[in-house]
């Protein structure tokens, strides 16, 4: 039973909406499959991770997470809001999917810092194991769980993107960069918003 619980939980963290599945899209689109696959290890780690603190800390988590809660959400507001900019001023070309060597790694850890600087992802989760009544089991198999269910749902959705990646040109593919790049500033400003009434309202 906490396996299934651990799948189901990888499978609605990895559902690809909100910045880090758009990211993630995004990359498999503009750079190619490997750069998708490596993207999305990057998140699925970082799932697992936030997944082992959660289940262990299950009771206090949130108080620990909220403890830090205006420094985390600052760091995530100025590198959405370089990385925004970047991609609003970027243009792209479709790149050869073969082997590029550190790339790949350079794509997983950029992934991986990016959800680990996540809060809302983080809140996200404890509400799983909430509704999914997650406070005891076998921790090992919980974090199987989270793997399998979000590296399933990231290989479907990179499948499908990379077909549909060969009937786009680099005009397309630009335009959807400078989309993500467009979402990740809202992003930044919707949570910058949201710290000032926090601080407004203590």
């Amino acid at each position: 039973m906490i396996l299934l619980k651990g799948i189901i939980t990888g499978v609605i963290l990895s559902l690809p909406f909100g910045p880090m599945g758009i990211y993630c899209m995004e990359k498999t689109l503009s750079e190619g499959e490997k750069e998708g696959y490596a993207s999305a290890l990057g998140l699925i780690t970082a799932d697992m991770l936030y997944g082992s603190l959660a289940f262990i800390f299950i009771l206090t988590a949130r108080e620990h997470i909220e403890k830090y809660e205006l420094a985390i959400k600052i760091i995530t507001i100025i590198f959405l809001l370089i990385l925004g900019y970047k991609k609003m001023k970027g243009t792209i070309v479709l790149s050869d999917t073969g082997d590029r060597g550190n790339s790949h790694f350079q794509n997983y850890f950029t992934a991986f810092f990016l959800a680990i600087i996540n809060i809302t992802s983080t809140l996200v989760l404890l509400g799983i194991f909430a509704f999914l009544n997650v406070h005891n089991g076998n921790i090992v198999k919980l974090i199987l769980g989270i793997f399998i269910g979000g590296f399933s749902t990231w290989s479907l959705t990179i499948y499908l993107l990379s077909h549909f990646r060969r009937k786009i040109n680099n005009v397309t593919i630009t335009r959807i960069s400078k989309a993500t790049g467009a979402i990740f500033v809202a992003f930044a400003f919707a949570t910058t918003i949201e710290v000032f009434i926090k601080q407004l309202n203590n």
